[in-house]
């Protein structure tokens, strides 16, 4: 109701003549919210190119944003970037996100950096959301492959020639900041936790977050492999990381750069048990075939325990039909319990 009122008094005040104000006020009461909208956007649709770029990033924003933007904190992320329109033919969800990784990144990169030591203003800020948010809107932007002018852009942010860039060095260090002020129950708090390590390397943020492009050019790098099994602040591996937030890109990858798949390293224990107390079925398939153990015990006493406790009974009889003999009346008792 608020909203339709807001809309009616925005229709009226564009006008000048007295009886255009009157003829417009003696419809209020048969316009409805779906006829102001379509008004709204004639009236986009009939301004300067400028004018609907603009208008195209704001609903972007509008469906993307992980927070509810203060009107400045919205401005700055609408204006942040001139779109280029090399992305392509991808869907509207896809292409906000993409929008708002590059706008985020751009940010980051130009802006002068907002104190993350104090506090965190997520809706105030537009800096403070860009520096915890461009890794989410790449993950999203990137679910269903790689976009090209994204993995560039990134690509830059985090390598300089074949070197990590002090520009990702910084962001790591921000990122250790930035954690102390996020609430446990935030959606990224445990990604964000994950990704820091001694060696600033970029691989945690690859595996916590999919990204599909740094982990190749981390591959390329002259001793990365062995480098793989080293573990963040946080004792995660990689693999680890990416077997539970379900990258199935990531994994393969790791494996065929010969990654241990039976290390310890993470709140589960293994990368297998990761992914199958989330249910990640693909992914546990994956590392089955691959080498990792289904019967190693850790938090959980095997594979199939993790998966039941996951509450994912089809992985479960999957498990048990397909790679999980039972030897022993008290391995069957077990089960049953």
């Amino acid at each position: 109701m608020f909203l339709w009122v807001i809309l009616q008094v925005e229709n009226l005040c564009r006008l000048e003549i007295d009886i255009d104000v009157e003829g417009a006020a003696e419809r209020l009461s048969q316009d409805g919210l779906e006829e102001l909208y379509a008004t709204a956007y004639q009236r986009i649709h009939g301004s300067t190119a400028k004018v609907r770029e603009i208008a195209s990033r704001a609903f972007s924003w509008l469906l993307c944003s992980r927070e509810t933007f203060t009107p400045g904190a919205f401005m700055k992320a609408v204006l942040a970037l001139e779109s280029d329109g090399t992305v392509g033919d991808i869907g509207v969800s896809q292409l906000a996100n993409v929008s708002a990784a590059l706008s985020c990144v751009e940010v980051y990169i130009s802006c002068p950096p907002s104190n993350l030591d104090s506090a965190l203003h997520l809706t105030e800020d537009f800096f403070h959301y860009a520096t915890l948010y461009w890794v989410e809107h790449c993950r999203i932007a990137t679910m269903n492959g790689q976009i090209h002018e994204l993995d560039q852009k990134i690509q830059r942010f985090v390598f300089d020639d074949d070197e990590v860039s002090l520009c990702f060095i910084g962001w790591v260090d921000d990122v250790r900041h930035l954690q102390r002020h996020l609430p446990n129950k935030h959606d990224l708090k445990k990604a964000i936790n994950a990704i820091t390590s001694p060696s600033l390397s970029p691989l945690f943020t690859a595996c916590a977050f999919g990204l599909n492009g740094v982990l190749h050019k981390l591959c390329q790098l002259d001793g990365f492999n062995s480098n793989l099994d080293q573990k963040s602040e946080s004792g995660h591996t990689g693999v680890y990381l990416a077997a539970a937030f379900g990258h199935e890109s990531i994994v393969r990858l790791l494996i065929e750069t010969g990654v241990d798949l039976n290390m310890t390293g993470g709140k589960y224990t293994y990368p297998l048990h990761a992914a199958a107390f989330a249910g990640h079925t693909t992914i546990v398939q994956v590392l089955l075939a691959n080498g990792a153990d289904p019967r190693l015990k850790g938090v959980f006493d095997s594979t199939c325990q993790a998966a039941f406790l996951g509450q994912h009974e089809d992985l479960v009889i999957n498990l048990l039909e397909n790679h999980f003999e039972l030897y022993s009346q008290a391995e069957y008792d077990q089960m049953v319990q």
